[in-house]
Parts: C-alpha cells; sequence; structure tokens
C-alpha cells in the first residue's frame, strides 16, 4: 500500500519468495515510469524455497518470453567472502545446505510450519456441499483481508473458495462472501481475527461470526494433522501456507512463532480448521490424529 500513486522505471524485489503473487501483481502495476531508452524491468532476488513455490513455477516450469532465470551460488563469491562462511554452510541440516550451498528448490524445508502442504493437492475440489461433513470459515483482518472456506471431511480439509478483500470495508467482504451460492450466512462458523467491531459487523448480517482461538502452537498442531487439499483456484492461501515459517531466536533456533510475511492466508486456515477441532471434535469426544 505505500507504493500505490508511485511510478518506476526499474523495481527490485528483495526475498521475493516473502512475497505474494497478489503483492507482485499489485507491485507490477507501478512499473510505469517513461524514459527515454529505458525498457522497464523488476528483478525478483530470492534463496529457494519448495518448487511449489508461485516465483519456482513461473521462472522454472512456465518460463513466459521476458523472464529470465540466472543462479548463482554462495561458492562462486568465495573471492569477497571468507573461508568461516562457508565451512558454516558446508555444516548446515541437509535441506539447509542444499538451499544456501547449492541452490536447490527443496520440499520440506526446516522451519517451514506446514509440512502436509502438496502441490499434488492442488484438485477441482468438490462444490458439493453436502460431500462435506462440515464447512468451516477463517477470516484474517487487514489490509488484505483474506478469507478460507474450508470443508471438512473426517481427517481431510478441503480449501474451497478464499477471498481477498484488499483496502475494502467489512461490508466488502460480507458482499463476497453472499455471492457463494450455499454459503448461507447462520449455518456456518465463521472463526475470526480479534477486532470486535468487524465480527460484530458480520454477526449483524447474520453470519455466525465468533472469536478465533489464537494460540499459535496448539493451532500448527491441528493444521498439521489434516491432510490438505486445495482447489486450483484457491491460490494465495495454499501459497501462504506452504511458505509460512518459524522465526529463529538469537542462537539461531527455531521458536514457536510465525514470521508475519504474507502470512493472511495461513492465519485464516489456522483460525478456520483449530476454531472446527476445538468445537466440534473435542467438544463431541472425537479423538484428533496429529499426522506425521
Amino acid at each position: 500500500e505505500k507504493i500505490f500513486g508511485q511510478e518506476y522505471g526499474v523495481i527490485f524485489l528483495n526475498e521475493a519468495v516473502q512475497l505474494s503473487q497478489l503483492v507482485v501483481a499489485k507491485i507490477q502495476t507501478r512499473l510505469a515510469q517513461k524514459i527515454e531508452g529505458l525498457k522497464n524491468f523488476i528483478i525478483y532476488d530470492c534463496n529457494p524455497r519448495s518448487p511449489a513455490h508461485w516465483l519456482y513455477q513461473k521462472f522454472y516450469i512456465e518460463r513466459p518470453e521476458g523472464f529470465i532465470k540466472l543462479t548463482w551460488f554462495t561458492i562462486d563469491n568465495k573471492n569477497n567472502i571468507s573461508e568461516d562462511i562457508i565451512n558454516r554452510l558446508q555444516k548446515l541440516p541437509s535441506t539447509e545446505k542444499r538451499r544456501y550451498l547449492e541452490g536447490e528448490w527443496c520440499e520440506n524445508i526446516e522451519g517451514v510450519v506446514y509440512k502436509n502442504i502438496k502441490s499434488m493437492n492442488i484438485i477441482d475440489v468438490s462444490k458439493n456441499w453436502s460431500y462435506y461433513n462440515d464447512i468451516v470459515v477463517g477470516i484474517d483482518w487487514g489490509y488484505y483481508t483474506h478469507a478460507s472456506i474450508w470443508g471438512i471431511k473426517e481427517d481431510k480439509a478441503y480449501c474451497i473458495y478464499e477471498i481477498v478483500v484488499i483496502n475494502g470495508k467489512t461490508s466488502d467482504l460480507i458482499r463476497e462472501l453472499d455471492k457463494i451460492p450455499w454459503l448461507k450466512r447462520n449455518q456456518y462458523d465463521c472463526f475470526c481475527d480479534h477486532e470486535l467491531d468487524r465480527i460484530q459487523e458480520l454477526c449483524d448480517a447474520g453470519y455466525n461470526a465468533k472469536k478465533a482461538y489464537k494460540e499459535v502452537g496448539a493451532g500448527d498442531d491441528t493444521v498439521n494433522g489434516y491432510e490438505l487439499f486445495f482447489d486450483k483456484n484457491c491460490v494465495e492461501t495454499f501459497q501462504s501456507m506452504l511458505n509460512l515459517m518459524y522465526k529463529k531466536d538469537k542462537d539461531d533456533n527455531y521458536i514457536e512463532a510465525h514470521e508475519k510475511i504474507n502470512d493472511h492466508g495461513a492465519d485464516s486456515a489456522r483460525y478456520a480448521l483449530h476454531g472446527y477441532r476445538k468445537e466440534y471434535n473435542i467438544a463431541h469426544g472425537h479423538y484428533f490424529f496429529k499426522r506425521l
């Protein structure tokens, strides 16, 4: 939101893996400055993540005209860095070494929050609500308000729809929710980030909105306990969950707190699935299996 109204001839995106496609699409609209003799372009700089990441798909698989991929390794710069750095990289855990030293895009990298996000599970998800045991909605408020609608089928969770409202009001989200024909206002729980005025507005509109259970560790266990599937149109939710990472402490150890980068879709998913577990599975005495 800080670049709207600006125009640029060249844009450099550092650590581009931390940006969503939606954000990048907005940034691309700012590549509009006209300078004689200059061809406008964007540079995306990043370390590798999962091969399911949208950047990998764009530059390695789709490779549209005008997209150029350049790869270089730490060892290529050995004349300008100390041997100590190379030695430390060589002692990293297997996946981190493959990423940072060998430049490989790896599945299930160290520090990733959700281990059950798989590109093979992007499918044409059933829109027949009767297929599911229940439907649940998660909502994360913000400049990028994100809602994800999930169908629960035993220990499987299907992301059926996603809604992203940029710089909009609660009424804009309600309007988008109302477009989903079978999503009846008072039949499904909506677990929301704790903005009470917005929750009340949803309730006033007839939705069964309530505060989400926001405990991170227990919520992550819940999400990791499901086998997850994503409709092919739920790109933002998939990418947000795929790339959500734990923070590191001062000793470089991962801690039970999330990096607050491109996390709206992941938060809405956690609110939905953990809220459902807390109020249905446990309340009804259902044992919840944690998937390894």
